[in-house]
């Protein structure tokens, strides 16, 4: 198998090699880096806004500014709203552009779920237009690698944070651009640019480049943190420490606001809490079907009218109300409140993992089903997967100790059920994730927003796996001779597939690893540890990658006397998790 194989991507796997290990121990492969992966909270450094959004001025007669109120501050609306209410269509696309500087996650604070790759040709074509009157040039999006030579992954709040990105190129004008050469600690950050903005690109995440924000949400209001029957808002925003409702103005509400004295009637100061209160009341009369005016509303809305005639046999006789009114709490502050925490825990003796989230209560939903957080692992080809988790159990605090786990080996067979932060209060709640049969070992970490602010909080990164079952695994260096010039810039789920065919198709002509080959499950390309140009200055390039091996198990190595190497370097010897 030294010779080359044919066609534009020639490659030789030196076989000879193959099981002459590299390493020793799985803890080394992992690709994640320090800045990717770390236990406490990070918020971007702020940039200038460069759109201005009207709508916080101070509240006086609506003005033609209150269009401005659908998008979050700091966003500007790219279409004309016509209509009155929330429930108008079309949903208004606002857009937020920020000053040149580094990628960062600044459109998180928005809570938004679009980004430039999800919109319609029409749309696109007044993202750029826009972009075009205001002198930009290429522009970050919200979309990055998380490590070197991984998936493009969404940068967005909610279930579809660090999703893989796989736009279909045949519906979305865009094609996508040259990678520039990256060093090779930065994973690449994804922009728009090119003729028309046509292009999606990967650059070097520390060039200074304008960053582009997207909003169109058909609401702004999340439960979130509030009790049932309360909203605040989905965007980062000084509402966003209050808990909103509706009250219809009766004998019980008076009983209600005299027995709930942390209640206040909405304070109407700015066009946005117009707007916000506005909504509200459309939102209490989707939910109950009844009629609900206000000051803020001197007759029934036509988005009301509506709603109530749709539902008019659902009435069955109970009357309209004509009189309601919006109260808010304040729910949080930036200070006095415990702060959240996520930890996991591998177990080793169950080959089980636990992840034990504080003060849950505080993490950023768009459903109050869901449970605020994501895990993940990068224990495939990507560097990034999304694992499934499933409540264990919910439980106040009573004991003070320290936590332990995530320093001492020793006690990393806890499922967290006992431990806790010095410091932790309040609410906790124990979840099992279930690690993905990916043969070797990875790591794992979850991630979450709080609020108010939508901060970033990731986990301390574990490296766990599944019990064996039978299973040995190994690491072995491969060089791989490229005839290409762009070898930094392929992803790894490339080279394994070259690995993997040009195997399938030289087995056969190496009688004397047969048992070796026998006895192969799965190979696994786990990261790029060099490459060099040939000494014949052909252009070609030689690409030497360190793999994880999964074989059945090896009763005794007898069979292999011309490959010592296996039995000196199985992983899981010299490593705790697969003793």
């Amino acid at each position: 198998m030294g010779r080359r194989t044919t066609g534009p991507e020639a490659a030789v796997l030196r076989m000879s090699q193959l099981f002459a290990l590299a390493l020793s121990a799985v803890a080394v492969t992992t690709s994640m880096t320090a800045a990717s992966v770390r236990a406490e909270t990070h918020n971007p450094a702020p940039a200038t806004i460069l759109t201005i959004n009207q709508c916080d001025q101070q509240h006086g007669t609506p003005s033609t500014s209150t269009k401005e109120c659908f998008c979050p501050p700091g966003y500007a609306s790219l279409q004309q709203v016509s209509g009155e209410g929330w429930t108008r269509k079309p949903v208004p696309l606002c857009i937020g552009l920020r000053s040149p500087g580094p990628w960062e996650d600044v459109c998180v604070a928005s809570g938004s779920n679009t980004d430039y790759y999800d919109l319609p040709p029409e749309e696109t074509d007044l993202v750029r237009v826009f972009l075009a009157a205001h002198g930009v040039g290429e522009c970050w999006i919200s979309a990055r690698r998380i490590a070197p030579r991984g998936a493009l992954v969404r940068r967005l709040p909610g279930s579809s944070w660090n999703k893989r990105i796989e736009p279909d190129y045949k519906k979305v004008p865009l094609v996508l651009g040259e990678q520039e050469p990256l060093g090779p600690t930065d994973p690449g950050c994804a922009a728009i640019g090119g003729p028309q903005f046509g292009q999606l690109v990967i650059r070097n995440c520390s060039r200074p480049l304008h960053h582009l924000c997207l909003y169109r949400e058909s609401s702004s209001l999340l439960t979130a943190f509030c009790s049932p029957g309360e909203y605040t808002t989905r965007y980062a925003a000084p509402q966003q420490h209050f808990c909103y409702t509706v009250r219809e103005l009766s004998p019980d509400t008076q009983f209600w606001i005299s027995v709930k004295p942390e209640y206040e009637k909405l304070n109407i100061t700015t066009e946005r809490t117009r707007q916000l209160g506005n909504e509200l009341l459309n939102q209490f009369s989707s939910i109950t079907r009844k009629l609900c005016p206000s000051e803020m509303l001197p007759r029934p809305s036509d988005t009301q009218i509506r709603l109530v005639k749709r539902a008019q046999n659902a009435l069955s006789g109970s009357g309209p109300v004509y009189g309601c009114a919006v109260f808010q709490r304040k729910a949080l502050s930036e200070m006095g409140e415990q702060t959240p925490s996520m930890h996991l825990y591998f177990d080793k003796a169950r080959h089980k993992l636990f992840l034990t989230v504080y003060e849950g209560w505080r993490f950023w939903r768009e459903k109050s089903k869901d449970p605020g957080f994501v895990c993940y692992t990068n224990a495939d080809v990507a560097l990034i997967r999304t694992v499934q988790t499933s409540q264990v159990r919910k439980f106040p605090l009573h004991r003070h100790h320290t936590h332990r786990g995530d320093d001492d080996d020793d006690d990393n067979n806890s499922d967290g059920a006992d431990d806790k932060p010095e410091n932790a209060e309040g609410e906790r709640t124990m979840y099992e994730v279930r690690m993905v049969d990916s043969g070797s070992p990875g790591q794992y970490w979850c991630e979450a927003h709080l609020v108010p602010g939508l901060k970033h909080l990731v986990s301390q990164p574990v490296l766990a796996g599944r019990r064996p079952d039978g299973k040995s695994f190994f690491s072995a260096s491969v060089d791989l001779l490229m005839d290409r010039p762009d070898v930094e810039s392929i992803r790894l789920s490339t080279y394994e597939k070259l690995i993997k065919e040009h195997i399938k198709q030289h087995k056969s002509s190496q009688p004397e690893l047969q048992p070796v080959f026998n006895l192969m499950k799965s190979t696994h390309v786990k990261r790029v540890d060099a490459t060099w140009e040939t000494a014949d200055q052909s252009g070609s390039h030689t690409v030497r990658l360190i793999l994880h091996v999964v074989m059945k198990r090896v009763k005794s190595w007898g069979n292999f006397p011309s490959i010592p190497e296996l039995a000196a370097n199985e992983i899981g010897k010299t490593h705790f998790l697969l003793n």
